[in-house]
């Protein structure tokens, strides 16, 4: 018996030294061998546990290696759209610490991968980047981490997933510079679409704002869900509250719908693209179609802001065999002491298996404030245009006219001490659209027993640079700038005092900068006043392509920019028509680089590209106001500032 036992030990000590032998000798074959992290789940696993030294310029070199995205940015990552490109290496996931995140990051490799997506830029203050995770051969995911400077971690939120295996969820984002809107999305009977809308907070921290199940709460979810899935947009991507729907039966049996497409969102500033369907609402096929950037359709909300956007309810009879319907867009400002409400209207037609928009953004009412918010006294003048249609046409479409009505109300106490209004016709008269073959424009008219005369086209003058002349000698005159314009010559600079005095040519109140127009052998056809000793008199010219007429503005500075004067030049002869008392606020752009100048029959226009402008600069009486639609127009031998 004692025998048996010590036999049965014995096998069992060599059997144990034989494990051990075999173990030690195959760590030895993988140490030697080299094997990479993939090789064998238990080695990654020991490495792991191993002490790990977080390193600065390391984490920052793989920050800096992403790509950035501009806002707005959609993530729809799938199996579909994604594959392993740059998978990060054991290290650079611990440095990047998402163990945190993923406990088990380390014991599921190699099915668990990890790779580059983008960074997006809330903040200098802390990165924010997003990461493809491959959890899996089912399933993969976007995470969008936050991290501060040093590299830990803020806050974290998935903003897009997908699996395969049953294929029944995935979410997809949208992340404007404001908010992250994720859909989670359900496959039941019908797409069950989640929507929580999340903000970053200054400190890096996600924050929830909302969630609403959108197939709950949106009419008629399902045909406009149809919609989006044929023009392959996301809900995560329109702005809900501007979302259009409605049946135009008086114009067209199909259903209008108007998708908002997020452009831009950040601070106070919403832009919208928008998508312009007709639908049959039966079936859910689209048969006309357009889009229209936010630039062309004007759905953009700042300092002005959109209040309604709303389907007209009139039908436009544009031909015999047309109708067209209108889009009304109206915008507010938030001051109390200056309140500005505008509405503006659009007119769109079928176009074969499009939609076309032959009227652009034509302001139909426009209110204009000034208020004491502390006492009875309030002045508005208000300006309705009625449209209205002719019987006479230009290009196959009736004529638009335009009955415009402008009236002062005014409230201030009586002697009574009640506060009434009173209102004062200011203007009354009556303009014409006319159809330009794309769409109506105003056109000057005359209106006599039915009549219209002179249906001019609106021209647009464009800056051009004449040839500049170096060397031009003109006795007693200093030459600052010389360009040959045709057989002339236009020149500026000032005559040259002659020891310390006026020269004959100047006085007390004409002398300094000024232009000149010169024939041949320098002969001098014109000059101007002088402007005194100025920094910058510089011109600039302008012309359009179908006539002669060409504008000169002559930029003025001194430190700083304050207007210019205007000339018109024809025929080799020039005309001086007034100032521009106008800048913008941009330091580094003049008038000469802000202004647009049109031209409508016998009106000119001078409109300015800037949000806000300067009214005479460098005075006393400088003032800094909002552009709302500020012009400077000249008419009837007049140039004056029209607000």
């Amino acid at each position: 018996m004692k025998s048996v036992f010590m036999l049965k030990s014995t096998q069992t000590i060599l059997v144990t030294l034989l494990s051990f032998i075999s173990l030690s000798s195959c760590g030895q074959k993988q140490k030697e061998s080299g094997l990479s992290n993939n090789d064998t789940t238990e080695v990654i696993a020991v490495e792991a546990t191993a002490p790990f030294q977080f390193s600065q310029q390391k984490f920052d070199r793989i920050i800096q290696s992403i790509a950035t995205k501009p806002f707005p940015v959609v993530d729809t990552s799938n199996f579909d759209n994604i594959t392993i490109e740059k998978e990060f290496n054991k290290q650079e996931i611990a440095l990047l610490q998402l163990e945190k995140i993923y406990p088990d990051i380390f014991k599921l490799t190699p099915t668990f991968k990890v790779q580059p997506a983008y960074k997006i830029t809330f903040s200098k203050d802390f990165h924010s980047v997003v990461f493809t995770i491959f959890k899996g051969e089912n399933e993969l995911e976007s995470i969008l981490i936050n991290y501060d400077l040093n590299g830990n971690i803020i806050d974290h939120l998935v903003v897009a997933y997908d699996e395969i295996a049953e294929g029944w969820s995935k979410k997809v984002g949208s992340i404007t510079k404001n908010y992250l809107r994720i859909d989670a999305i359900f496959w039941d009977e019908i797409k069950e679409v989640t929507q929580t809308t999340f903000t970053i907070n200054n400190d890096g921290k996600i924050e929830v704002l909302s969630s609403t199940k959108l197939h709950e709460s949106i009419k008629n979810y399902a045909l406009i869900n149809s919609i989006l899935l044929d023009l392959k947009l996301e809900w995560a991507q329109i702005e809900i509250g501007y979302l259009i729907f409605g049946e135009l039966s008086q114009v067209t049996k199909e259903t209008l719908v108007i998708i908002p497409e997020i452009a831009a969102e950040e601070d106070d500033l919403l832009r919208l693209n928008t998508h312009m369907v007709l639908v049959n609402a039966r079936t859910g096929t689209i048969t006309h179609q357009l889009y229209e950037s936010y630039k062309e359709n004007g759905w953009q909300s700042d300092a002005i802001a959109m209040d309604a956007i709303e389907i007209d309810p009139l039908v436009y009879r544009v031909s015999e065999p047309e109708i067209a319907f209108g889009i009304v867009v109206k915008y507010r400002n938030h001051s109390q002491p200056n309140p500005y409400r505008e509405e503006v209207i659009s007119l769109y037609t079928k176009d074969h298996n499009t939609l076309k928009k032959i009227l652009d953004h034509y302001p139909i009412y426009e209110s204009t404030g000034n208020v004491n918010v502390n006492s009875c006294y309030a002045e508005h003048t208000k300006t309705k245009n009625k449209l209205s249609f002719d019987t006479l046409k230009t290009n196959d479409y009736f004529n638009i006219l335009v009955e415009s009505t402008s009236i002062q109300e005014l409230f201030q106490e009586d002697e009574n001490g009640d506060c009434n209004p009173t209102e004062t016709l200011l203007s009354k008269q009556t303009k014409v659209l006319a159809y330009n073959g794309n769409v109506y424009v105003e056109a000057t008219s005359t209106h006599h027993k039915g009549n219209y005369q002179n249906v001019d086209k609106t021209r647009q003058f464009v800056e051009y640079y004449p040839k500049k002349l170096q060397n031009v000698q003109i006795p007693n005159f200093f030459v600052e700038h010389a360009f040959l314009l045709n057989n002339t010559k236009v020149v500026s600079g000032y005559y040259e005092p002659i020891a310390g005095q006026l020269p004959p040519q100047d006085t007390e109140k004409d002398w300094g900068d000024r232009l000149l127009l010169l024939g041949q052998n320098n002969t001098l056809w014109y000059q101007s006043s002088g402007v005194g000793d100025v920094y910058l008199y510089e011109p600039h010219f302008y012309k359009t392509t179908n006539n002669n007429k060409v504008i000169i503005i002559c930029q003025l500075a001194f430190e700083y920019p304050f207007g210019g004067e205007v000339f018109f030049l024809e025929n080799d002869s020039i005309k001086y028509i007034g100032r521009l008392d106008i800048e913008g606020t941009e330091e580094d752009n003049f008038l000469t680089d802000i202004v647009e100048i049109t031209e409508k029959g016998s009106r000119m226009e001078f409109t300015f590209k800037s949000n806000k402008l300067t009214l005479e600069p460098g005075s006393k009486n400088e003032t800094i106001i909002e552009n709302k639609n500020i012009k400077y127009v000249f008419e009837n031998n007049r140039l004056f500032l029209e607000k």
